[in-house]
């Protein structure tokens, strides 16, 4: 639903960078969660190289850090019952990790060796993201990214299905990685909606919680059409139109 909805189909016609940074936060996500559930030298390398990628792709990664830092924390004092925090630390694994990260982000800032004076930009990637933020004649308000993503048969439909997805995750309150996204979906809304710049195509950020808590939500519909498999067909039309449908 991501991948072929009109929103992304849009702006990925185009090599921008928004892309390729929404890809590697979703890896990034899902590898760590992965590493979360089994700490694994393995498993830790794959979320050093997706936040190297994320690094290397826009210098909003630093606000992106801080949401995914801060929703971690939330999730884990909202579930008392999970891992305490010493979990997520085994020096073999974060070593792995902290490796991977280092040499991706080196070979990929220096394109691979070859121009080692540009290492440096990372260094201004902070001060870059400060100074954009107050706008450069991209100002919006602060409903410019709720407006964007709810126009259309397919944006409203999508975030209306995410919101029973985000429901659903809320009201089960078990430990589970759609409790993670909802915290930093959250995280990242309000960022984003205060922050004076504001372009179009920044909206795919929140494309990729919203169609999985979408998706979330459909999988419900899925399972209760289960004991009357003809219910399944409307359902399948209704997926197939949902991504189809014009994003405007």
């Amino acid at each position: 639903m991501f991948a072929c909805a009109p929103l992304s189909v849009y702006y990925d016609r185009y090599f921008i960078h928004e892309s390729l940074f929404v890809a590697a936060t979703f890896g990034l996500i899902v590898s760590g969660w992965r590493w979360h559930t089994r700490h694994s030298a393995g498993r830790a390398a794959p979320v050093g190289f997706c936040a190297a990628l994320m690094v290397a792709s826009k210098e909003t990664f630093v606000l992106h850090f801080f949401a995914l830092a801060a929703a971690a924390f939330v999730f884990w004092l909202w579930n008392p019952r999970g891992k305490s925090p010493g979990d997520w630390w085994r020096p073999k694994a974060a070593l792995v990790a902290s490796a991977a990260f280092l040499l991706l982000s080196v070979m990929l800032f220096t394109w691979f060796g070859s121009n080692w004076k540009a290492l440096g930009v990372l260094f201004e990637a902070v001060p870059n993201v400060l100074a954009r933020a107050g706008g450069e004649g991209h100002q919006k308000p602060v409903w410019y990214y709720a407006q964007l993503l709810t126009g259309g048969w397919s944006g409203g439909l999508i975030s209306a299905l995410a919101c029973v997805g985000l429901f659903q995750t809320a009201r089960k309150r078990d430990p589970s990685p759609y409790g993670f996204l909802a915290f930093y979906a959250l995280f990242l809304a309000v960022i984003y909606s205060l922050i004076p710049y504001k372009t179009p195509w920044l909206a795919l950020n929140f494309w990729l919680p919203i169609t999985l808590f979408a998706g979330l939500a459909i999988e419900s519909l899925w399972r209760m059409a289960a004991k009357y498999p003809a219910h399944r067909v409307p359902v399948a039309a209704f997926c197939i139109l949902l991504g189809r449908w014009p994003l405007r």
